[in-house]
C-alpha cells in the first residue's frame, strides 16, 4: 500500500489469555451516577462523539 516509504522495523504478536474489568476511580466515587451519564460527561470532557 505505501510501498517502501514506511518500512516496518519488528512486529510483536500478542495473544490474550485472560482479562479483568478495569474500574475507574468515577465509579466508586460517584455510585449514583449511571455508566450513560459517565459516557456521556466523559464524551464532552474529551471532545468526542460516539461512533455511529
Amino acid at each position: 500500500m505505501a510501498g517502501d516509504a514506511f518500512r516496518v522495523g519488528s512486529l510483536i504478536d500478542v495473544k490474550v489469555t485472560k482479562a479483568k474489568e478495569i474500574l475507574a476511580p468515577s465509579y466508586r466515587f460517584n455510585p449514583d451516577v449511571d455508566e450513560a451519564a459517565m459516557r456521556a460527561g466523559a464524551m464532552i470532557s474529551y471532545g468526542v462523539r460516539p461512533r455511529d
